[in-house]
C-alpha cells in the first residue's frame, strides 16, 4: 500500500530557528545542516496542519533588553526575538512567554496545546518551564569532542578556549532542562543519543526519527547556470574520474586538508583524476585560497575549489557525476552528516571515514569506509578507481532502502504523537 502522508494530522507547533542560518534566497547555500534540516521539518508540519508559526532569533550585542517583533519576510505568520546572553534570564523568559502566547491567540482554540520546536539549544535555558517542547541538537556536544579528541582540538575546532567554555556552559543548561522539564529530544543520532543517555536524560523523551536525506525544498533542475562549475563539466571526457568533496564550512570539522592531500598524490600519478572540492561562503576567500596554494602548479589546472552551492544545484551537480564522481568525507565529527548521503542516493559512489564519530558513516558498508589516514584513504582510492566500484549503483541501492520521504514522515509521526499523547494525558491529570 502507498504510503499517504497528507492524511495527518499533528499536533499544533511552533517552529524557533536562527535567522542568522537561514536562506535570504532559494539559489543561497545553506550556512549548516541545521537549517536544511529544520527547513523540511517545517514543512512537513505545515502539510500536516500543524504549524502555528515560525519564531526566529538573532542575537545583538548592542541591546540591553529583548526586542519581539513581527518578520515581515515570511510567507507565514512569524516572530522575531532580538537578545544577547549578559540578558537576565528571566528577561528572556518573560519575552518568550509573550511570543509564545501570541502564536496561541492564531490557534482556532486558544486553549489548545502546542510544542515549541526548537531548531537547537541556543534559547533551552530561557524556555517557559510550563510550555511543552522539544529540540533537535545538530551541533557537537563539546563535552562528547572532547571525548573522542581533546580539549586542546576542541579549542581549535570551535574557535577558542572562551567559545568552548561558553558552549559547554550553555549546554549543560539546556541538558538540565531537558533532563528536569517538560521537554523532549528530537534525535537524529546515536552519537547524540548515547551522550544524552549518559547525561541521564528519560529514554521516553528521547524521540529517534529517520533524518531527511535527498528531499528537495525546491524545485530541482539539471541545469548548473554556474560558469565555472559548467566549464569543468564540460570538459570532462569518457575516461576521466571526478573525485568530489562538498561542505558547508571549511573547517576543523571537516578536514578538507586530508582529501586534498590525498588528492594531489592521485593525480600526480593518474592523468584521469579531476578534483571538485565545494564549501565556505562566496565572499570567504581565505580557506579557498590556503587549500589552492597546497596544489602544485604541475596540476592546478584539474583542480576547482568553488564557494558552497544551493541544495538545488549541488544536487543537479551531484545527478551530472552519477557513475563519474567519487565522493570523499573526510570528517572528524559528524552529529549527522547529510551530503554525503545525498551523494549516494544521488548514484556517486560516496566513500566515508572509519569513525565512530561521524554518524552517516555507520550507514555505510565496511567496504565503503576507510581507515582515517591520509595515506590509507589514497590506497582506497586507487582500489576503487582500479575495480572502477563507482561505475555501478549497488551502494546507491543499499542507501535508498534506509532513507526514504515516507521513513522520514512517519518517524516524525510517531515522535509527535508520543508527545501528544503526554499532552493529552497532562490535560487529563490537571
Amino acid at each position: 500500500m502507498e504510503f499517504q502522508e497528507t492524511k495527518n494530522e499533528i499536533v499544533k507547533t511552533i517552529i524557533v530557528l536562527n535567522k542568522k542560518y537561514m536562506q535570504k534566497d532559494k539559489n543561497e547555500g545553506f550556512l549548516v545542516g541545521a537549517t536544511s534540516f529544520s527547513l523540511h521539518m517545517k514543512n512537513l508540519i505545515k502539510r500536516n496542519n500543524g504549524h502555528v508559526g515560525s519564531l526566529y532569533y538573532e542575537r545583538e550585542d548592542n541591546i540591553s533588553a529583548p526586542i519581539l517583533y513581527k518578520e515581515g519576510n515570511d510567507s507565514d505568520f512569524s516572530l522575531c526575538i532580538k537578545f544577547n546572553y549578559s540578558m537576565p534570564t528571566d528577561m528572556l523568559t518573560g519575552t518568550l512567554r509573550n511570543a509564545f502566547s501570541i502564536f496561541s491567540e492564531r490557534l482556532e482554540n486558544p486553549y489548545d496545546k502546542f510544542i515549541v520546536y526548537y531548531q537547537t539549544d541556543t534559547l533551552l535555558s530561557y524556555h517557559p518551564v510550563e510550555i511543552p517542547y522539544c529540540v533537535t541538537h545538530h551541533g557537537p556536544f563539546i563535552e562528547d569532542f572532547v571525548h573522542h579528541y581533546s580539549y586542546k582540538e576542541a579549542s581549535y575546532a570551535f574557535g577558542g578556549n572562551d567559545k568552548v567554555n561558553h558552549l559547554f556552559k550553555q549546554q549543560n543548561k539546556g541538558i538540565s532542562v531537558l533532563k528536569n522539564g517538560n521537554g523532549f529530544a528530537i534525535l537524529h543520532s546515536s552519537i547524540q543519543k548515547n551522550y544524552l543517555s549518559n547525561k541521564g536524560i528519560p529514554q521516553e523523551k528521547c524521540l529517534k526519527i529517520t533524518p531527511p536525506v535527498n528531499l528537495p525544498i525546491h524545485i530541482i533542475s539539471d541545469e548548473i547556470n554556474i560558469p565555472t562549475i559548467h566549464e569543468f563539466m564540460e570538459k570532462i571526457t569518457a575516461d576521466d574520474i571526478i573525485l568530489l568533496t562538498a561542505v558547508a564550512r571549511l573547517d576543523y570539522f571537516k578536514n578538507i586538508e586530508m582529501f586534498l592531500k590525498a588528492s594531489v598524490k592521485l593525480a600526480e600519478t593518474n592523468q584521469r583524476i579531476k578534483i571538485l572540492i565545494i564549501g565556505d561562503n562566496q565572499d570567504y576567500e581565505e580557506r579557498r585560497e590556503k587549500m589552492h596554494n597546497m596544489i602544485p602548479l604541475a596540476i592546478k589546472d584539474r583542480f576547482i575549489i568553488y564557494p558552497k552551492l544551493s541544495p538545488t544545484k549541488l544536487n543537479s551537480v551531484f545527478r551530472a557525476l552519477k557513475k563519474k564522481g567519487i565522493f570523499v568525507c573526510t570528517s572528524r565529527y559528524e552529529t549527522f552528516g547529510i551530503t554525503p548521503l545525498e551523494a549516494a542516493l544521488s548514484g556517486i559512489y560516496t566513500l566515508m571515514p572509519a569513525l565512530d564519530s561521524v554518524e552517516a558513516s555507520l550507514y555505510f558498508k565496511d567496504e565503503d569506509r576507510f581507515y582515517y589516514d591520509t595515506t590509507e584513504l589514497v590506497v582506497k582510492l586507487k582500489s576503487i578507481i582500479k575495480l572502477e566500484t563507482y561505475n555501478n549503483t549497488t551502494q546507491q541501492k543499499y542507501i535508498e532502502n534506509i532513507f526514504s520521504t515516507s521513513n522520514f514522515s512517519q518517524s516524525v509521526y510517531k515522535a509527535w504523537d508520543a508527545m501528544s499523547t503526554y499532552l493529552k494525558q497532562k490535560t487529563t491529570i490537571q
